[in-house]
């Protein structure tokens, strides 16, 4: 629409946004019934009394004059240009009013829904209630389907009707269909390495500055000032993030977690995504005021917030949600209109052949493709890169081609002139990245989910620049993103990657559908997206921002000169604001690259800090950089190499402690210890030192349990320091687990359950286990009865055992030691018509061994690794059927055969399974019937190690521990998972043809009959949109 005349952007929404939302009339909502419904079997109706967490979306006001104001701010040549909403603006322009958003609000009270949360921007409104009544209010049937290849989910029958005065846009919440996942992130051990990587971390893996070295060479800019905002559905671990900054040398960036819809934070099975984020974001900006981890359930709440908030310029996102609703795209807008740009990960399986994953295609996110990195060595700059194969890319089935995309040639790339395309730009993604995760697990990982937020630290560096002078955050990048890839400043500003495929589109000079415009070049691409002066300038930059010299000594600064725009001048350097006894001097005086700063220090200087401006000068041009230098006596710290000792009664620890010397400091310290606890004695060994001092403590058998504070004090001449240790007395003792804590037992079946010492304080002895709380008809053993680390408690349950919950007490004793830890056991009735299918004939992986026997067969993962028979006993219950493994030591699973099944008609085949070497995605499962047709079952199966919760899949037994080949256990936490796939029971069954792959294993299956529940046929889809159109007429 047309403008008026240059006004405050303020101006322009008040002119733009003065009719508030009519009132709504009850009508039904389109898009919540999801299609699969269609190919679906409805099973049950969801339980009346559980509880969903809903998300109302409310329309905005003025929807087309507001995208007629996000042309105007992301369009450098407007006067409106980058002229951003603040949080409160766009919602007193755009947002639902006041009264619209108090009466949604008191209309979902009425009907008994429980108000959760509110926000400030008033486009979403979050409630709960019982399923009974969602039904009731929105006039719908939650449904249980079972889906041929997904396993159950649960969604409407048929769309919801509003009957609100308020105008309502979508519900959130209503199906589980599709669960919020991040992209598929990459990772492999360590020990498996990768060749012709270049960086410096372990095994020449990239981590810490490796990234700023090749994609911001020579960068001074840190991201000072700036957050970065990150979009989350699951926990991290603190202290795995603390571990990467260690690992790579760096000062950690401040974390500030955001939680949502209830989520407590805590780290689950996506925690890695979060992890990755974290320092892929650090690494690129290590100056970074923080780091705000947004964490939730709903995707459109977590977004919200990020809006709502609007703390951070530049946001990530390595998830994918389906699918995204018109509040979705609202929230898009509301970053638009603040200068807020969220980058968005492309996905890892390369060019997409059908729909694209939401949100990777929205015309409003800058979409991240991956790239393969090469440098010139460890720490070394930017030598090539070429395309991961995949990185995600291709055309857009929903978004037609949004204005910064039209005009390109899209001949020789393969993409749309009518559609969006993507990616816009990539970044690192290949399997070349050091990655300390899951509580202090090291692997080798790599994905588009590391690409996204390297560029969202590349950007904080931009909008550090752009505050530094004044100047509006890049926002949204698209926009003059493309404007530089239609320029010749292209060539200089980004990597262009013009080798390799992602399986569908080749990477070609320019533009491409494989890495969009390529990685970052580093202070060019900064100058251009800032706006940088097109006349030839300079700027100054400091090797050091502060810069420490002791009375009497020097130091130096390395001060550069920043030509911009073809600058090539020499630049004299001159110093002011210099106190008194200090001075400066630069070698050489003019120049037109870099010049050695002196400043020296003489022996009547006062200590303190002072500001030193370092001003240049080339004719008329002019520019300043401030150094803060520090005038300082000599002194000392001391450090301590323990600062927390734990000992045991009649025990010595030590711990060094160290003369850190600063300022010249070179006299002699003597050292004292003092809040020493009652039977613990110090000594120092020498007492006085230069340098280094070990300090012994012993405690006496009589020493009292408890944690005290010692303070060690260093004293020479009038100067002192200290430091101090945390001194913990404790004896021996252990901790008693059980995995899984909770167990169910169909009658005539077994259930294992794992128990696990866990010894603390060198704890050394041998823990007799017993058991009691034991029903009628259930037996109980453990394998071992005593043991110092983990022992199977298989629980009997005979045809005649009470069903129900029981809860058994499992006691652990060890001297006058002793602690318990609860099962809880339900027993369920027992599957009648269940037959076991033999896998023996077929069997050729050993996957399970005695524990402490040394194997040569290649175990389960063909790697030396194999299931520990101790822990998952002879037979396991899954879904209330029995099923039996096979023996171990010999030959035991299967893999990638063909089994005959037992002829019969059978409604459910039901295995116990998993995948090794990492999950196993998509993975056909093929039953033939005796007519020769065949069922199909598309399957994702789970690493035994990392739980992937595809759909379908559930954790059927959790261990504590594998067996290796050498006899030793690998003590981590593994699992067997249980799938079911429905039959045609009015066909007999003849095979099932497992995957050809030998990562997918199978150990035990069992046919079984099972009833159908009938439930009253929905209503047709068909049917509601016929009811809808005569309803408009």
């Amino acid at each position: 629409m047309p403008l008026v005349p240059r006004v405050p952007v303020l101006a322009l929404c008040a002119i733009l946004c003065l009719a508030p939302i009519a009132a709504a009339q009850p009508h039904l909502l389109s898009g919540h019934v999801p299609r699969a419904v269609l190919s679906s079997r409805p099973v049950e109706r969801l339980a009346p009394n559980a509880i969903l967490s809903l998300a109302i979306g409310l329309p905005l006001r003025a929807p087309e004059d507001l995208d007629a104001l996000l042309a105007q701010i992301t369009d450098p040549a407007s006067p409106y240009y980058q002229q951003y909403l603040t949080s409160d603006q766009f919602t007193s322009q755009f947002g639902p009013t006041i009264d619209d958003y108090q009466a949604l609000i008191d209309a979902a009270q009425a009907n008994g829904l429980t108000i959760v949360a509110t926000y400030p921007n008033r486009i979403i409104l979050d409630v709960s209630g019982t399923v009974a009544n969602i039904e009731k209010v929105f006039q719908i049937n939650l449904m249980v389907y079972q889906h041929p290849s997904r396993g159950r989910f649960f969604a409407p029958d048929r769309e919801p009707t509003v009957d609100f005065s308020t105008a309502v846009q979508d519900i959130s919440g209503l199906d589980n269909f599709v669960a919020p996942h991040p992209m598929s992130i990459h990772t492999a051990p360590l020990s498996q390495g990768t060749p012709l990587v270049t960086g410096s971390g372990p095994g020449n893996l990239f981590l810490g500055k490796d990234f700023r070295a090749a994609y911001a060479p020579g960068v001074t800019l840190t991201g000072a000032g700036q957050t970065v905002g990150l979009f989350e559905l699951d926990g991290f671990y603190a202290a795995d993030v603390a571990a990467n900054f260690k690992q790579a040398g760096l000062t950690a960036v401040p974390t500030q977690t955001v939680l949502l819809d209830g989520f407590n934070g805590s780290p689950g099975s996506a925690n890695i995504e979060v992890t990755l984020d974290i320092m892929m974001a650090a690494y690129m900006a290590p100056g970074l005021s923080k780091i705000i981890v947004y964490e939730g359930t709903n995707p459109n709440d977590v977004l919200n917030r990020m809006a709502t908030d609007n703390l951070a310029k530049q946001l990530s996102s390595s998830w994918g949600f389906s699918p995204l609703n018109a509040t979705t795209e609202q929230i898009f807008k509301q970053f638009v209109a603040q200068g807020q740009t969220l980058f968005q990960a492309s996905g890892d399986n390369g060019a997409y052949k059908g729909p694209i994953m939401p949100p990777s295609d929205d015309p409003n996110v800058t979409v991240v493709g991956g790239t393969s990195l090469t440098t010139s060595g460890a720490g070394g700059p930017w030598h090539s890169e070429t395309t991961w194969s995949g990185s995600g890319g291709g055309v857009s089935t929903t978004y037609a081609i949004p204005a910064y995309q039209q005009g390109l040639n899209m001949g020789a790339n393969g993409g749309s002139t009518t559609h969006r395309n993507i990616p816009d730009v990539a970044l690192t993604a290949d399997m070349q990245i050091f990655l300390i995760q899951n509580n202090g697990q090291a692997v080798e990982v790599g994905g588009t989910s590391a690409a996204a937020p390297l560029w969202a630290g590349f950007i904080a560096l931009a909008n550090q620049q752009a505050a530094s002078t004044g100047k509006a955050p890049v926002g949204f990048l698209n926009a003059p993103l493309y404007a530089i890839g239609k320029t010749s400043s292209m060539a200089s500003d980004l990597h262009d990657i013009t080798t390799g495929n992602n399986s569908g589109f080749n990477a070609v000079s320019g533009y491409d559908l494989a890495t969009g415009w390529g990685s970052p070049a580093g202070q060019h691409l900064i100058n251009d997206l800032t706006s940088a002066t097109t006349s030839p300038s300079f700027t100054l930059s400091t090797s050091v921002p502060t810069l420490t010299v002791r009375v009497g000594g020097s130091g130096i600064a390395a001060i550069t000169v920043n030509p911009q725009s073809g600058f090539n001048s020499a630049v004299a350097l001159a110093a002011s604001g210099l106190p008194t006894g200090v001075v400066a001097t630069f070698s050489p005086v003019s120049t037109t690259n870099s010049s050695t700063l002196t400043i020296t220090v003489g022996a009547t200087a006062a200590v303190g800090t002072s500001t030193v401006s370092i001003n240049g000068t080339s004719g008329s041009l002019h520019g300043t950089i401030n150094i803060s230098v520090a005038v300082a006596a000599p002194t000392f710290n001391l450090s301590a190499s323990s600062a927390s000792i734990t000992m045991l009664p009649g025990a010595t620890a030590a711990s060094t402690i160290t003369v850190v010397p600063a300022n010249g400091f070179s006299g002699s310290v003597t050292l004292t210890a003092s809040g020493l606890p009652t039977g613990v004695t110090a000594a120092f060994a020498p007492a006085s030192t230069t340098s280094n001092s070990t300090l012994t403590l012993t405690a006496a058998a009589s020493a009292p349990a408890g944690t005290t504070t010692i303070t060690v004090t260093g004293t020479s001449g009038t100067l002192k320091s200290t430091t101090t240790i945390n001194l913990t007395i404790t004896p021996p003792n252990f901790t008693l687990g059980a995995v899984p804590a909770s167990v169910t037992v169909a009658q005539g079946s077994s259930g294992t359950v794992t128990l696990t010492v866990t010894p603390q304080n060198k704890f050394a002895g041998t823990v007799t286990l017993a058991v009691s709380g034991l029903p009628a008809g259930v037996t109980a053993s453990f394998s071992p009865a005593a043991t110092t680390a983990a022992s199977a408690l298989k629980i009997n349950a005979s045809g005649a055992a009470p069903l129900g919950p029981a809860t058994l007490t499992v006691t652990g004793t060890s001297g006058t030691l002793s602690h318990t830890t609860a099962v809880s056991l339900t027993i369920t009735p027992g599957v009648s018509g269940s037959v076991l299918v033999n896998l023996a004939p077929a069997f050729n992986v050993t996957g399970i061994v005695t524990d402490g026997v040394k194997f040569t067969s290649g175990g389960l993962d063909n790697g030396g690794r194999a299931y520990s028979a101790s822990l998952l006993g002879t037979s396991q219950s899954f879904n209330g059927t029995a099923m039996t493994l096979g023996p171990p030591n010999v030959l035991d699973a299967v893999t990638s055969k063909t089994i005959p099944l037992p002829a019969g008609q059978s409604s459910i085949l039901r295995l116990l399974a998993t995948a090794v070497n990492g999950g196993q995605a998509a993975q056909p499962f093929i039953v033939t019937y005796t007519d020769g047709s065949k069922s199909t079952f598309t399957q994702g199966l789970s690493d035994w190690f990392t739980f992937s919760a595809y759909p379908g899949e559930s954790i059927a037994l959790s261990m504590p521990y594998r067996d290796n080949s050498d006899g030793t256990r690998d003590v981590r936490t593994m699992q067997l998972y249980g799938y079911s796939f429905e039959l045609n029971a009015a066909k007999t069954v003849a095979s099932l043809t497992l995957p050809n792959n030998r990562n997918v294993v199978l150990l035990a299956a069992s046919l079984m009959q099972s009833t159908v529940l009938a439930l009253p046929a929905p209503v047709s889809l068909a049917a509601q949109i016929r009811h809808q159109r005569r309803r408009q007429r």
